[in-house]
Formats: C-alpha cells, structure tokens, sequence
C-alpha cells in the first residue's frame, strides 16, 4: 500500500511537470520509406536508398550498415565480391550469388539467401538479415514505425538474449494502479494504440522506436533528469543509454543505503544483497529499453539478464522468496528481467517495480525486502 501511494503520488507530479511543459506526442506515421537503425541511431544513406525486392525482401546497401555495425567492408572487384569483418568473422558476399560464405574461429559454413546480392547505383545491396547475422547481430522489424532495428550485439547481450528477451510478453504494472477510463487520461495515445487491440507481434520494436524517437519529449524529460544525472548525449537514443546503464549500475553496485545525487540508487541487489553474502551482475543494453504502458517518458522499461551467485550465509528464505528456487552455495542461477524505472518530477531515476520472467514466460514481482 506504502508503494501504491508513492507511484499514484508521483504520477500526480509527473503529470503537473508534463502539462506544465506541454508535453504531448504526436508518433511519426509509417510512410512507407525504409528506415534503419544500428543500435538505436538511424543510418543516413548519402546516396543509394534501401527498396524492397520483387521477393519483398529489404534490400540494403550494405556498406554503410556493416560500418554502422562496426565492421570493416572491402570490395574485390576481380570477383565482384563484398568482404566484410567484424570480431573474427568473415562474410563474404559475390555479385549475382544467394549464398553468404562466412568463415570465424569454428570454421567455413555457406548461409543461403532468398535472393541475390545485386549491385545498383554503384552500391551493393544484400538482404539484409542474413548479413547482421551471420555477423553475430539481432534484428527486428517495427511495423508502427516502419524501422528495420538491427543491434551489433557489441556489448554484454547476444543475439539469442535479444531474441528472447524481446520475445516476452509487455509488463502490465500500470493496470494495477488505475482502471477504466481513469487510466486513459494518463496514457499518451500513440503509446495506447502500440499496446491495443491490433497489437502486433512487433510490439517491442513499436515501443523501442516510440522511445528513442519522440525528441520533443525526450528533452524535456532529459532535462528534469539531467542536473541530478551527468548529460546523456544530444539524441534520443543517448537517453535510451543512459537509462539501461542506470538500471545496470544499480542492480551492480556494491553498497547500501547510499542515494547518490549523480547516479543510480545504490545497494538494492548487490548491496542489499551483499550483506546476504551474494553476488549479482547484470547485463542490458539500450535496444532493451521500452516505452511502458503509462505518463510517456515518465516510465521506461529495462530488459537485461541478471545472475545471482549465492555464498555461504546467505538468507535462503530471502532467495526463495524473491527469485522462487531453493539456494545452492556457490551455484549462478540466471534470471531474464524487466525494471521499471520513474523520472520524477526533481529529475532523479528510481527503480519501481523489478520482474524476473519464469519457465513459463510469466511476469513475477521480485520481493526486495
């Protein structure tokens, strides 16, 4: 009940702070063009644009995308042939071919596309897909927004974590506090309609995109956050970053009962947790950020995997408690997670509800008291 009056109170404020700035959205239509992101941050294509196929397939030239991915492309123009590295890996893509020879550490094997990589305009256009991941990337497809989001899984998450952390089901905390046409009121419209009847399987992606491309919303929410938290870039997807890395920093930080004034609330997992002698990491990465069901900008949810190393001493009755499985010393379990996280109306992050999704893909509130 003590939690129930504090987010009703705050989202009290945060509605004030929203109308005194006049923060309303309004989400970009999909037009139809083809839009691509790496990591959260659209890819400008000087000259050569994407188009669809007569397989209907994305056709993208490839260098500025791969660049974008970190990796290095080299044209052989003895075999007409695209060589592109990255981390160890090497793809190779031949003019007029469908199939990707890609060589790493555990060999050579042959991906075989839908369709041929095809020069155009004086670029090199490839299916996009089989490209990123026979890299080692993710990718995804936002049908709200018409964006092709492709992650270069450069930091802790791979592929197969993105894949199944997107894979979930949305976060429902907001149902809990307001019913009916009560809640509406609070809802920005655009966020109500990715969440709707005519959700779509793409709902990650349309709620990432509304995230990191709603700039006029973002400053203004920045802004509050920005004097209490060092500056997060000069974009919308810098924010993104700042909030996942928020919610790392504060699963993993070692202390307790410290509020810091320029950085996460520390001690609720490692700290706390500390004094239960366990050990936790976490790992995320801003692609796992998403608009929630609630006041636009006000909650953001975090997706990342969480390990728990318990050690002698440890509070078994907590661990069962908060994490549903009976302790063994010394042994890592891991956990797929959703954090909520408020911007309040003095501009600080909190952390206001922490899930962790069970074998069934079920949502379960994690106790941290």
């Amino acid at each position: 009940m003590k939690n129930r009056k504090r987010v009703c109170a705050l989202l009290l404020a945060l509605t004030i702070v929203a109308a005194a700035f006049g923060v309303m959205f309004a989400a970009p239509a999909n037009d139809g063009t083809i839009k691509l992101t790496v990591d959260s941050q659209q890819v400008v294509f000087p000259d050569a644009q994407p188009y669809l196929d007569s397989a209907h397939r994305t056709m993208v030239p490839i260098r500025f995308v791969t660049e974008a991915m970190g990796a290095d492309v080299k044209w052989d123009s003895n075999t007409s042939t695209a060589v592109i590295s990255k981390n160890g890996i090497t793809v190779n893509i031949t003019k007029g071919s469908k199939t990707l020879t890609v060589n790493s550490a555990n060999g050579t094997s042959y991906v075989t596309m839908d369709t041929v990589a095809v020069v155009k305009d004086g670029r090199t256009f490839v299916p996009i897909r089989f490209v990123v991941e026979a890299l080692g990337g993710f990718v995804d497809y936002s049908n709200y927004y018409g964006v092709a989001e492709i992650a270069s899984c450069s930091g802790e998450l791979n592929a197969a974590e993105m894949k199944r952390l997107r894979s979930y089901a949305p976060v429902q905390w907001w149902a809990g506090y307001f019913d009916g046409e009560e809640s509406k009121s609070y809802i920005d419209p655009t966020i109500a309609e990715i969440y709707g009847a005519n959700k779509s399987k793409s709902w990650f992606a349309d709620a990432h995109q509304f995230l990191v491309t709603q700039d006029d919303i973002t400053w203004e929410a920045k802004d509050r956050v920005n004097y209490a938290i060092a500056s997060a870039g000069t974009h919308s997807w810098d924010y993104a970053k700042m909030v996942a890395q928020y919610v790392e920093n504060w699963v993993e930080c070692e202390t307790w009962g410290e509020k810091t004034y320029a950085g996460a609330q520390k001690g609720h997992w490692n700290g706390k947790t500390a004094k239960k002698n366990m050990t936790v990491l976490y790992k995320t990465d801003a692609v796992m950020t998403y608009q929630a069901i609630g006041p636009a900008m006000s909650y953001i949810d975090v997706r990342g995997v969480m390990s728990v190393t318990p050690h002698s001493g440890t509070d078994a009755e907590w661990f069962e408690k908060t994490f549903g499985i009976t302790p063994e010393m010394e042994k890592t379990y891991t956990f797929d997670t959703d954090f909520v996280v408020s911007v309040n109306k003095l501009g600080y992050l909190d952390i206001i509800q922490a899930n962790r999704f069970d074998a069934n893909g079920n949502e379960v509130d994690m106790v941290q008291k």
